[in-house]
Order: structure tokens, then C-alpha cells, then sequence
């Protein structure tokens, strides 16, 4: 019997392209070319208040969690949520 020759995917062109968009979005975000952000200050507080509330708040919170719950537990919690997700 005869195997067949399995072929691999080419990334290639996926991989060049990521690459080009990535170095053409870098050459066109330097400060000569930036506008300035009318909503700057809104984004600037939103940000300090998401990362204050997960430092201090939802790691702790996952943290225990993680630590006090049985890993059979945390899957089918993991499950329940992943077939909700489906509906």
C-alpha cells in the first residue's frame, strides 16, 4: 500500500503579511503623524480605574479561587460556562 505525502500548510505569505502590515503601522505612528485624541483623558482615567480594580480586586479574587477550589470543581465550572457560550 501506498502512504500518502502529508503536506504542510505554508505560512509563509500569512507570516509576510503580518509582518508588513506590522512595520507599515509602526512607520505610520510616530508623534509627526499622531492627531491628537479628543477623548485622551476619558481613556487615560477608564484605564487606571480597570487596571486598579484587577490588580486589587479580580486577581486577589481569581487567586483564591484558583487556590481554593478542587480542579474537578473549577472544570466543570470551566464546562457549564463554555456551554452557555455555544447557545
Amino acid at each position: 500500500m501506498m502512504q500518502s505525502k502529508c503536506r504542510r500548510p505554508r505560512r509563509a505569505p500569512s507570516v509576510l503579511l503580518g509582518l508588513t502590515l506590522a512595520f507599515a503601522t509602526a512607520a505610520g505612528a510616530t508623534p509627526e503623524n499622531a492627531e491628537s485624541d479628543p477623548l485622551e483623558s476619558i481613556n487615560r482615567g477608564v484605564f487606571a480605574f480597570n487596571d486598579t480594580t484587577d490588580r486589587w480586586l479580580l486577581r486577589p479574587l481569581a487567586n483564591t479561587y484558583t487556590d481554593l477550589t478542587p480542579g474537578f470543581v473549577r472544570r466543570g465550572v470551566g464546562n457549564a460556562l463554555r456551554n452557555l457560550r455555544d447557545v
